[in-house]
């Protein structure tokens, strides 16, 4: 008896059937799949028998085909089995069946649940393809009771320092807190606030971004938009300012503009010139794309059927209509540059004297 070891669930399986001689158990080497009293069949645990309906095969190397049957050597067949015997829900499956003048030697077959034939892990995918098997144990915790942890004065073989090393993310924003006024004395850094500085009577060296109520002294420049200015401001202010309260020196670099005709716009705007057209470089400009647009080949392309076409698929449209058509019946096939793809189909209203047309 021969066994062998599957996975469930296997489809296309094919096994090799001993036949003997029911007399003397010599091979018997001339059986076929239609020899009379041939009668394969399959049982799978806990079930009846089921009939293989034998089926011819042209060669050893053919593809499986359920109930394919023929002769390897030496009384030893191929036999191929229909999926369902090798189907997942039991643990074994006996291949059986009787020849006249014959004894067919049974097989059996082990389902299991793993793949034997996977070389790596036998198809249990629980475990790593490769390598060494992970192992993350939990430690239970551990309470000393009476242990003295000796005071540490030197402190040899640390690591090496690298810089920058500690970043603000790595403090607690709180951290800080109660200890103190470290941040007096020290230049060379910004200072942001969210709800305003309120009134700061020390030097202030670096940037400062937020909102400050009132500042006491010369400021050097101003970088941004201010509100308004109170006072002199001594030194330069880049950007906007909003408004300015008290007299202004002296503006270098700026003509003052009083009323309604500026001197170098004019009334009514007279010394704006050349709004009412195009130059001549323009023009050429224009002219040169307007002559490329129309010396362009158009790419083809046609609208679907209800919707508003683009200029290129309009004339496309008109162009293969009058270039390339067939009517058979009230059907009018447009066909595209290649003359045999078609287009779009326009419905005629009458197939001998139509009127009207439709797509």
């Amino acid at each position: 008896m021969h066994t062998y070891v599957i996975k469930k669930g296997t489809t296309n399986v094919s096994i090799e059937l001993e036949i003997i001689d029911d007399t003397d158990g010599t091979p018997e080497t001339g059986v076929v799949w239609n020899t009379a009293g041939i009668d394969l069949q399959y049982r799978r645990d806990g079930a009846a028998s089921t009939a293989i309906t034998e089926a011819t095969l042209a060669a050893l190397t053919t593809a499986h085909t359920d109930g394919g049957f023929l002769h390897i050597g030496n009384g030893v067949y191929r036999f191929d089995l229909p999926d369902a015997a090798c189907a997942t829900g039991v643990d074994k499956v006996v291949i059986h069946g009787t020849v006249t003048g014959m004894i067919v030697i049974p097989v059996v077959i082990q389902l299991v649940a793993y793949d034997p034939f996977d070389a790596v892990r036998m198809g249990m995918t629980a475990l790593p393809s490769s390598g060494t098997l992970a192992v993350n144990p939990t430690l239970a915790a551990v309470t000393h009771t009476g242990a003295v942890i000796p005071t540490v004065t030197t402190l040899t073989n640390l690591p090496a320092i690298t810089s920058n090393w500690l970043t603000a993310a790595g403090i607690n924003a709180g951290a800080l807190d109660g200890k103190g006024d470290w941040n007096i004395g020290k230049t060379g850094y910004s200072l942001t606030a969210t709800t305003g500085l309120g009134n700061q009577t020390a030097n202030i060296t670096g940037n400062l971004s937020g909102s400050v109520g009132s500042v006491t002294g010369a400021v050097g420049s101003v970088t941004g938009a201010v509100g308004s200015v109170a006072g002199n401001v001594d030194g330069n202010v880049t950007g906007s300012v909003g408004s300015v309260t008290g007299a202004v020196g002296s503006l270098v670099g700026h003509t003052v503009q009083t009323g309604d005709s500026f001197a170098r716009i004019g009334a009514a705007g007279a010394g704006l010139t050349d709004l009412g057209g195009m130059s001549t470089a323009m023009k050429a400009e224009v002219l040169v794309e307007v002559l490329k647009s129309l010396t362009t080949q158009l790419t083809e392309s046609y609208a679907a059927n209800g919707t508003a076409p683009t200029l290129t698929q309009g004339i496309m449209a008109i162009h293969q209509m009058l270039m390339e058509f067939a009517i058979s019946g009230t059907s009018l096939t447009v066909k595209k540059l290649d003359s045999s793809t078609t287009a779009f189909v326009v419905t005629l209203d009458d197939a001998t004297n139509p009127t009207s047309n439709t797509r």
